[in-house]
This record gives structure tokens, C-alpha cells and sequence, in this order.
């Protein structure tokens, strides 16, 4: 009896070992112990009405990045990325974070309240992160401003997701903290048909298009100021062309606007072409990011 009884608390002790060992084993990648998420894109018309929403993957990886990976998962738990736009895009990244549509619709500033973080990467002294600016690469945004050492901690919450590779050229991954990739098909695929496996960079790069309204066949392009002049301090400018082929300036996020002097226009391109990095460029589309959360 008591022979049996050893060997049942043996076998016991040896499934609960089991399986501790199995619930606790991570996921490794590329030499890294790696984090998977998920986030819900929502696309909406120009009157804010949700018109297709869809689901992209994340890897974080832990070992390469671990302050700003517990740093940005600290701030998805929050909800910090809950109803944020797409506040920035072009062919080579996209960025998201800082900005969201409050509840009036308004483009607003996103509320940040704690402190940026150190930056991982060669230029900081960081020497761990074996990450590189690729196609679908992660990053975490800080101050473009080289000039000072202490510059390399600013990042706060802003993602950019590359689109390719030449992001690079903008985002180099000595100066600027690389960690995680957009995973190659949707956090759902195993759930889905062929058809519906469709790359979550495809869909990302997509917003490109997403992002642009014309009049009379030309693309309307609206600046948000980020600067200190204040002539053009938390502005918006809207540039389009009208039928006749003139090009127009206006103080608004519209063209609806109240229209700029030729003088005017020609204060805001010299600020604009000495101050490039301080204006973002708007979609009007709405791209709202509903949640992020763990996969």
C-alpha cells in the first residue's frame, strides 16, 4: 500500500513538473524570447462610419528590446492605443500613437502621462538589440534631433511601422530602437480561407491610398504643425489644386477653409522647407487602431 501510494505522489509530482514546465516554456525566434499581439484596424469613411475592420499580428521581441517591449505592452494593457488614428504615412512607414479623433471627431493630441523611456539601440550604448530596420519592422519613435545625447531617451508612445526597407534611410536601427515585426499573415489566419490569408504589410501599405482625397483628380494634402512658430502653432494646412489647375492654400484641415495670401503661402513653404520633420501629413481617412492585446 504504501509502495503504491509512493509511486502515485511520484507520478503526481512528476505530470505537475510536466506540466509547470510546459505552461511556462516561451516561444523563441530568432534567438529571442518573443511576444505575440494582435491589433484591430478599423477603416472609416469620411463621415466616420466603420467600413471594414481587420486584424494584423505583432512579434515584440523580449531579449533584443526588454524595456521598450514591457514599455509598450505596459501602455496596450492601458488602453494608451485604444481609438488612435494613423497619424502619419507615406510609402516607406506609417506611424500611430500620438494623435486620436475624439468624440466630437476632432484630431487631438493623445494623452501621455509617463515618462520616455531609454533608448535601445548602438547609438545609446545599447549593444543587445540584433533587430534591423526591414520590411514590417517595429519601432519606437523618439525626437529626430541628433545634436544631443539625451535625445536618445525621448521615445514615448509612437509606433512606426515599416513598410519596407528603406525606411531606413529615416528610421536607421543605431539611432532609433527596433522592436518587433508585423507578423507575415493576420493573427486569425489559422482560422481563415486561402483567400482571406492576406500579408498584414499588404493591408498596412494600403493605407497609403486609403489616406488621400482629390479634387478635380488631384491629391489634397493636409500638414498638422508640431513646431514652435506661432503663426502656424497646432495648425492644420490644406494645399489642393482646383479645376482651372491653380493651387490653393487654406487654415484648415479641409479645403473648406479660410484660404492663405499668396504671402501667406509663401511664409509657410519657407517654414516648411526649413522645418519639414515638424509637420505631419493627415490622412483623411479615418484608420482607427480599436485595441492592441496580447495574440
Amino acid at each position: 500500500m504504501k509502495r503504491t501510494l509512493v509511486k502515485i505522489m511520484a507520478l503526481t509530482l512528476a505530470l505537475v513538473t510536466i506540466f509547470a514546465f510546459t505552461a511556462c516554456k516561451k516561444e523563441i525566434k530568432n534567438g529571442s524570447q518573443i511576444q505575440r499581439m494582435k491589433v484591430e484596424l478599423s477603416y472609416q469613411d469620411a463621415a466616420g462610419e466603420e467600413v471594414i475592420t481587420t486584424i494584423v499580428g505583432l512579434e515584440l521581441y523580449l531579449n533584443f528590446a526588454p524595456e521598450t517591449v514591457a514599455h509598450f505592452i505596459a501602455l496596450c494593457e492601458e488602453g494608451y492605443y485604444n481609438n488612435v488614428c494613423v497619424s502619419n504615412v507615406s510609402d516607406k512607414w506609417l506611424e500611430f500613437g500620438g494623435y486620436k479623433y475624439d468624440a466630437d471627431g476632432n484630431f487631438v493630441e493623445n494623452a501621455y502621462t509617463k515618462q520616455p523611456i531609454n533608448g535601445e539601440f548602438a547609438k545609446n550604448g545599447w549593444i543587445g538589440n540584433k533587430l534591423s530596420v526591414t520590411q514590417g519592422s517595429l519601432i519606437l519613435k523618439r525626437d529626430y534631433d541628433d545634436g544631443e545625447s539625451s535625445k536618445y531617451n525621448t521615445a514615448k508612445g509612437t509606433v512606426i511601422v515599416c513598410l519596407s526597407s528603406g525606411a531606413a534611410s529615416t528610421f536607421s536601427s543605431d539611432r532609433y530602437c527596433v522592436f518587433g515585426m508585423v507578423t507575415s499573415d493576420d493573427a486569425n489566419a489559422e482560422a481563415a480561407t486561402d483567400v482571406e490569408k492576406k500579408s498584414s504589410i499588404a493591408k498596412l501599405s494600403s493605407l497609403a491610398s486609403f489616406a488621400q482625397q482629390e479634387v478635380n483628380g488631384n491629391k489634397v494634402t493636409t500638414w498638422f504643425y508640431e513646431g514652435d512658430n506661432e503663426q502656424y502653432k497646432n495648425q492644420f494646412i490644406t494645399k489642393w489644386i482646383d479645376e482651372d489647375g491653380e493651387t490653393h492654400y487654406s487654415h484648415s484641415a479641409s479645403t473648406e477653409g479660410e484660404e492663405m495670401t499668396s504671402e501667406q503661402v509663401e511664409d509657410f513653404l519657407d517654414l516648411y522647407g526649413e522645418e519639414t520633420k515638424s509637420f505631419l501629413v493627415v490622412p483623411y481617412t479615418q484608420i482607427v487602431i480599436k485595441s492592441i492585446t496580447k495574440a
